[in-house]
């Protein structure tokens, strides 16, 4: 997806999406490439080891919500 894609998706500025995959490229959880008109496109670099990432997170936010 391209970072206007995105941010239009999460109803984000395209500066705060932009800022967040620059975070995200450096820490190597996504993939940058650009297409033949140059338009920079984003993907997850291990898509399989992230969902399960979110999934663990997911569980543990649900547990701590209905501890309180």
């Amino acid at each position: 997806m391209s970072p206007s894609e995105i941010a239009r998706a999460l109803g984000r500025s395209l500066s705060r999406v932009s800022h967040t995959l620059g975070a995200l490229r450096l820490a190597e959880v996504v993939r940058y490439d650009s297409d033949r008109k140059m338009r920079a496109r984003y993907r997850l670099k291990h898509p399989r080891e992230i969902r399960q990432v979110i999934s663990a997170l997911s569980t543990f936010v649900d547990s701590a919500s209905s501890s309180k």
